[in-house]
């Protein structure tokens, strides 16, 4: 069972990750930089 929860939060996060990092993301690492 814990395989498989790790196996669909890595799915969803990478999803996510296509979906937020186009504008969120890059707008986020100039801040931080």
């Amino acid at each position: 069972m814990i395989i498989v929860l790790i196996i669909i939060a890595t799915l969803m996060y990478v999803i996510v990750s296509k979906i937020i990092i186009p504008k969120e993301w890059k707008e986020w690492i100039n801040d931080n930089r």
